[in-house]
């Protein structure tokens, strides 16, 4: 694999050809991996690949509590994974949950689904901050997608196990932005020498995928 079919925004279909390319393509790296032959008719072992990464949704709500707690606040993460965190000044708060696998919510849309809020977010946040029992009003909210490793919930990074050329790097599940500066480094190490210098993340290989062996972190929220 050394080119790829480009159509862009106006009609236009380009050709870019390439000799390493990185496919850092988040929730739709399903549609890259289909593309590529993975669990698709193709006439060697790449057919029976079900392919781990697929797109997920989330909700973030804002909510403002004009009694609520100030610049002392921290981060808040209940064991349930609810979290949240201040917004600036105010009494402005973010606040979110990932749902258990029965409450995925439907990926055709980006509607906010507010009775979540309301059903399991607000009951965990109301026993943690006194002042959210009655206080809160919600400000707005927000829906995305998070690339989702079905199989671990842990990235798939290195290199295509078909076409060496190709390195993934994807399923980081919204954390993208932290874990960027190590995946970015990891890449550029692993692109110029075959291999990874200062991190190691060969654990993160298609490699567990075929071997069946999974990554879960002992807490995951």
């Amino acid at each position: 694999c050394n080119y790829v079919v480009v159509r862009e925004p106006d009609g236009n279909v380009r050709h870019v050809e390439f000799s390493v390319g990185v496919i850092a393509t988040g929730y739709e790296s399903h549609k890259i991996a289909k593309c590529l032959g993975y669990g698709e008719n193709v006439e060697d072992w790449r057919s029976v690949v079900n392919f781990p990464i697929e797109p997920r949704k989330r909700y973030v709500y804002a909510f403002n509590s004009k009694d609520g707690p100030g610049l002392n606040f921290p981060f808040l993460i209940d064991p349930t994974g609810t979290y949240c965190r201040r917004e600036g000044l105010g009494g402005n708060y973010i606040c979110g949950l990932s749902p258990s696998e029965d409450e995925e919510p439907d990926i055709d849309t980006l509607d906010v689904d507010y009775s979540y809020f309301d059903r399991r977010i607000h009951p965990i946040l109301k026993h943690r901050v006194e002042s959210f029992d009655s206080d809160i009003k919600i400000k707005g909210a927000w829906a995305g997608y998070i690339d989702y490793n079905r199989i671990d919930q842990n990235p798939l990074f290195g290199q295509d196990p078909f076409f060496k050329n190709l390195i993934w790097a994807t399923g980081f599940g919204g954390l993208g932005v932290q874990m960027s500066p190590a995946i970015g480094r990891a890449m550029m190490e692993f692109v110029l020498n075959h291999e990874f210098k200062t991190i190691d993340l060969s654990a993160f290989s298609w490699e567990r995928l075929f071997n069946n062996r999974s990554l879960k972190e002992a807490y995951q929220y």
